[in-house]
């Protein structure tokens, strides 16, 4: 959500008034850029904001990785261990993009960033692919029931380590 002054000027096609709005006051408008952080009401704490737009789309992130992982394991034959560790990465990669302009509003993402958006998904990587695999290897649960059980495990320690290391608050 893009706030501006009525009668100001405009520094991009993102920044606009509301016709009819009084003057002076603040008009809201959604931008395409802010999309799963603008759904959550302006009062609410950044932070919180934040972090439910983090939360959308790491379950939008999640649906897109099962179904790489089905396309992947189901229909090209892969070896479970390669499929999901193949889809992961792709995942991780549009994962990071979105969140990075999305959820935290950079207009560019960075080598520094994604550097240690990689570090703290090595970690989350690690839980969700031996849950993963450990459940469906060793207690026979099928492929998107252990992605599930692999993804919940990891999301504390994505949690943790997105909001505390990754994009920290400036101190």
């Amino acid at each position: 959500m893009t706030l501006t002054q009525e009668g100001g000027q405009r520094e991009s096609e993102a920044f606009s008034t509301v016709s009819g709005a009084v003057p002076g006051a603040l008009c809201c408008r959604l931008s395409c850029y802010e999309a799963p952080a603008a759904l959550i009401p302006a009062r609410t704490p950044t932070r919180l904001r934040q972090f439910g737009g983090w939360f959308v789309l790491g379950v939008a992130a999640f649906g897109a990785e099962v179904v790489l992982l089905g396309v992947l394991h189901q229909w090209l034959r892969c070896p479970l261990w390669l499929a999901s560790a193949v889809a992961a990465e792709c995942v991780l990669l549009a994962r990071f993009l979105s969140t990075d302009r999305l959820v935290f509003g950079y207009p560019a993402p960075s080598l520094a960033r994604c550097g240690r958006f990689h570090g703290a998904a090595v970690g989350s990587f690690a839980v969700s692919w031996v849950v993963l695999n450990g459940t469906a290897s060793g207690f026979g649960v099928p492929y998107v029931a252990a992605a599930f059980l692999g993804s919940v495990a990891a999301f504390g320690w994505s949690g943790v380590t997105n909001f505390l290391w990754v994009w920290r608050s400036p101190r």
